[in-house]
């Protein structure tokens, strides 16, 4: 296996080692270390008195590792990281997987509802709790879509026709959907356009997946990540 590159970045709050293999190890000037890792860590007591000189960088002659605070981040040839150091060593998962995945139809502090994970971001994505007030073309869906992130900060948007698939599937727990094929109600526009001013729809009463015009009014349930 080919040995990765270590990178060396500063911080303002003192000295931080970064590893592309996915670790991120932090040494601070008291000596702590913490590392936030995807791949496997060894940690191992004890480093040499040249490193353990606290305001001494020392970078090893074939770049692979560096020493500071009394700490020494080594890349192995596997990839793994070795870190030598006298003090204690945190493990921690990378921050995104530390992301707690609310239950299906949880209601958020912003009113929005947890509608399950986008197919297109692979991030959680969250509902509008009601439906707008009236059927939209397609165009006036992405401009209230727009509107609605002024006014409240929050990136929203009209559901792509992939996540629009995943809301008809949680329907149930999101609620608020209209139904019943009463005219057009139950169709719902998606912001997935076609060719010929055409746009990708869903009906919520059986699930069907039509294209239609751009200039139709139809249901919309904007969503936000």
């Amino acid at each position: 296996m080919a040995q990765k590159e270590l990178q060396l970045n500063v911080s303002a709050k003192g000295l931080r080692t970064s590893l592309q293999n996915g670790t991120k190890v932090e040494i601070s000037p008291e000596g702590d270390v913490t590392v936030y890792t995807e791949g496997g860590v060894e940690a191992k007591p004890g480093v040499s008195g040249e490193a353990a000189q606290a305001q001494q960088i020392s970078i090893a002659e074939n770049f692979n590792a560096v020493s500071m605070f009394g700490a020494k981040v080594e890349l192995a040839k596997n990839g793994n990281v070795i870190v030598h150091t006298d003090g204690t060593v945190k493990i921690k998962l990378p921050v995104a997987e530390k992301v707690k995945i609310p239950k299906l139809g949880t209601v958020m502090e912003d009113g929005t509802i947890f509608a399950g994970i986008s197919p297109d971001t692979n991030k959680p994505m969250y509902a509008a709790p009601a439906d707008e007030s009236r059927p939209m073309n397609f165009n006036k869906a992405a401009k209230r879509a727009s509107e609605l992130s002024k006014e409240t900060g929050k990136a929203y948007r009209v559901p792509s026709a992939a996540e629009l698939g995943v809301l008809f599937n949680n329907r149930a727990a999101i609620g608020g959907f209209k139904q019943k094929d009463v005219g057009i109600d139950s169709f719902y526009h998606s912001s997935t356009p076609t060719r010929l001013s055409g746009a990708r729809m869903q009906n919520f009463e059986d699930g069907n997946k039509r294209t239609v015009w751009k200039s139709a009014d139809l249901s919309v349930r904007l969503v936000r990540s």
